[in-house]
């Protein structure tokens, strides 16, 4: 059976159609280069998220016909976790079995355009190893969460290079060297809200960021480095 996959509009005009046998049109592909991406997302243990891209030229008076897609697995992003500090309470293993490291698609690139963060679940074969849920190549962010109790993240390296702050390319063999430290030793900026009669107050907002552009997060990623919080009644 044929079925639309784009909604209709006011002029019931179809835009892409396709079936059940993988085949499918899009119609109305102005003249030019173009990116086609695929992706079909994990529905169970044996339907894992599958993935492919072509490059495709749409010429002025051709149509583009019988493309064949082999579909590829999902890519993973993979490495340990360094924990430094004091050692005076070390995190347990439940603890850190509990930390999640997720590749988190950019706005605007692929992953995002498919669909955004395809694998939510992190495995953990050891303590300190972590395997994230399934990827798509295209710029990504590292996002850490879940640390325990104590403690904070200090940085996310890959190859060496602080990747916590930057995007990078998840290309299509994956990312198997990341680096997560976290540390007990926390930094804390303090201090008093007052007014301009010298009075404490405590109907302001108080927020930290870095005075670096380049360390702030890419549009709809939470940074870690954005503090806020509101004063006390005494400022």
């Amino acid at each position: 059976a044929v079925m639309r996959t784009t909604p209709a509009s006011m002029f019931d005009t179809p835009q892409a159609l396709a079936d059940g046998a993988g085949n499918f049109v899009l119609f109305g592909v102005a003249p030019g280069a173009y990116l086609l991406r695929i992706v079909r997302p994990e529905s169970s243990a044996t339907a894992p998220l599958l993935w492919a891209h072509e490059d495709v030229i749409v010429g002025a008076d051709a149509d583009v016909d019988g493309l064949q897609i082999s579909l590829k697995g999902a890519l993973r992003v993979s490495g340990r976790i360094n924990v430094e500090g004091s050692g005076a309470k070390p995190p347990t293993s439940q603890q850190l079995r509990g930390i999640n490291v997720l590749a988190r698609p950019v706005a605007g690139s692929p992953g995002a355009i498919l669909g955004g963060s395809f694998g939510t679940r992190v495995d953990h074969p050891t303590d300190t190893q972590f395997i994230s849920g399934p990827a798509v190549p295209g710029s990504h962010m590292i996002t850490v969460s879940n640390v325990p109790p104590g403690y904070v993240l200090k940085s996310v390296t890959a190859g060496g290079q602080n990747i916590v702050d930057k995007a990078f390319d998840l290309s299509a063999s994956g990312l198997t060297d990341i680096v997560v430290t976290i540390t007990d030793q926390i930094s804390t900026v303090s201090g008093t809200v007052r007014d301009a009669s010298g009075t404490a107050s405590d109907a302001a907002i108080v927020v930290v960021y870095p005075a670096d552009r380049s360390l702030w997060k890419l549009p709809s990623l939470a940074s870690g480095r954005v503090q806020t919080t509101l004063p006390g009644r005494d400022g």
